[in-house]
């Protein structure tokens, strides 16, 4: 795992990026405040990797997720969190939610994640283990400029942990097929 982080103020977004997502390095580059950025290790499982790096924390206002996806899907490391895989990790799942405040988002970037209406299981087992709102993109938005999720119960309270310019978050957007969460 790799680290960097802006911390004033403390660390309150963490922001999870699979090394499979292109050009990750102008994410780890562009961090708002209190934003810490974690690249996973594309040789181990990403869930173990991620309930790592959350027994640092603790009343964490929301978790930003980046990896490639699919429909009911996300690539973290070398494994996949999805409705199959989801008890096997409910124990790691569980320990999350002592890092989360109360309330806390995990926002998860990946291409059509919450694409199929027989996803929201998935996001709703995942909201149940983490006892956390879950937000998630049911799209590949290729076109667009906007790092929006548009399937979630998070409220719109949550913005992207990256400062990006224009030309940055059109060209993130392509690479990643998720919008700016607003």
């Amino acid at each position: 795992m790799y680290l960097r982080s802006n911390r004033f103020p403390p660390v309150t977004k963490p922001l999870l990026i699979d090394p499979a997502v292109e050009d990750h390095q102008t994410l780890m580059a562009g961090l708002v405040p209190g934003t810490q950025a974690v690249l996973l290790d594309a040789k181990r499982d990403g869930i173990e990797q991620i309930s790592e790096t959350l027994q640092n924390y603790s009343q964490l206002q929301s978790i930003h997720i980046i990896a490639h996806g699919s429909p009911g899907c996300i690539y973290l490391g070398n494994s996949v969190l999805n409705r199959h895989t989801l008890p096997r990790y409910q124990k790691q799942l569980q320990g999350w939610q002592s890092a989360l405040a109360e309330d806390a988002d995990i926002l998860l970037y990946g291409c059509r994640v919450a694409g199929v209406t027989r996803n929201a299981s998935f996001l709703e087992k995942l909201a149940t283990f983490t006892q956390a709102n879950i937000a998630a993109s049911t799209s590949n938005r290729q076109s667009r400029a906007r790092w929006q999720l548009e399937l979630g119960s998070t409220g719109g309270k949550c913005y992207f942990p990256v400062g990006t310019d224009r030309s940055c978050s059109a060209k993130l957007c392509c690479h990643f097929g998720t919008k700016h969460y607003q």
